[in-house]
């Protein structure tokens, strides 16, 4: 009998080609990676209270700010294509503001900014809030590439607004977004910045004379900070002012907060005057309506309110 002798398998060599594509999706994994992991600016919208507007500024003591935000930001920026017609798009439409104070406070007016401005367009804004990078800088110096990137997003209808925190962000990233914002188109990109110290923006951006320096932004008390004020400044009358009151007492108290003066001091003496000045009127009132001069009781301080308020108002308008 003759053996059969098997044949030895062999192991086929696979083509250069398929080791050609192995490589080449490992690489573009290893690439999707790193742009993943770099990924350093918020994009989405940050959300917020879309309803609020510079009413709220000016209620929080504001009125200033709030007046140059609207005449030198705002208006300018939404009749950017007025300015085109006249050739004073350049000196006329902001591309960067600078602000100074609080973060979380200038990051507010950010956003009332924003939707003031989409109020008064009539359509949305791509909103950008740019964050520190998430690489380490001696590994991957690609930040001109995520710069690059927000400026083209830049939609006729729909322009970009970038919030920069020049604090929390590398200076080279600050000075690569000036450098892509000389180029910029005004009216398509506005770089809202801040900063907790006293800075100046370059001259090549342009814009108005009046946003060479950081719009201030102090940190003022809430009305509901003011009303505690109030309430202590209060305590010691003859007649303390009732809830309404207070309430009315803090709402419009919000006019002098922009002093340089003590708001303690200011809130105080303001509110014994008008508290006074209405209690007087409505005094009067009374005796007109054939009451007499009855004295007024803690409990009957409500009916004065309009009175009272009145007087609040008339004292604020003559201090501003």
């Amino acid at each position: 009998m003759t053996e059969k002798r098997e044949k030895p398998v062999t192991v086929e060599e696979k083509p250069s080609s398929d080791r050609s594509c192995l490589i080449l999706a490992f690489f573009l994994f290893v690439l999707i990676c790193i742009l993943m992991c770099h990924t350093s600016w918020e994009v989405a919208d940050p959300g917020g209270d879309r309803n609020v507007t510079f009413d709220t500024l000016r209620a929080e003591g504001l009125q200033k700010q709030a007046q140059f935000l609207l005449d030198y930001v705002v208006t300018p920026f939404v009749n950017s294509d007025l300015y085109t017609l006249s050739d004073q798009l350049e000196e006329k439409v902001p591309k960067f503001v600078p602000f100074r104070g609080n973060v979380g406070k200038v990051r507010r007016v950010v956003g009332e900014v924003r939707n003031e401005i989409e109020i008064q367009t009539g359509h949305g804004t791509r909103y950008i809030v740019a964050e520190k990078p998430r690489y380490k800088e001696d590994l991957y110096p690609g930040d001109d590439f995520y710069v690059r990137d927000i400026f083209t997003l830049g939609e006729k209808n729909r322009p970009v607004i970038v919030f920069l925190d020049c604090d929390s962000v590398p200076q080279n990233i600050v000075d690569l977004f000036i450098l892509h914002l000389v180029k910029a188109t005004p009216g398509r990109y506005l770089v809202l910045a801040t900063s907790a110290k006293n800075w100046t923006v370059p001259a090549s951006l342009g814009g108005p004379s009046g946003l060479s320096k950081p719009l201030q932004i102090p940190t003022l008390p809430t009305i509901k900070e003011r009303r505690k004020l109030i309430e202590a400044c209060t305590s010691a009358w003859d007649e303390p002012p009732g809830e309404e009151i207070l309430y009315v007492m803090a709402n419009r108290t919000a006019a002098l907060l922009h002093r340089e003066t003590s708001v303690e001091q200011e809130i105080g003496t303001l509110c014994k005057l008008a508290y006074r000045i209405g209690l007087e009127l409505h005094e009067k009132e009374r005796r007109r309506a054939g009451t007499g001069g009855k004295k007024i009781h803690g409990e009957e301080i409500s009916v004065s309110l309009k009175n009272w308020e009145d007087a609040l108002a008339s004292i604020v308008s003559k201090e501003e």
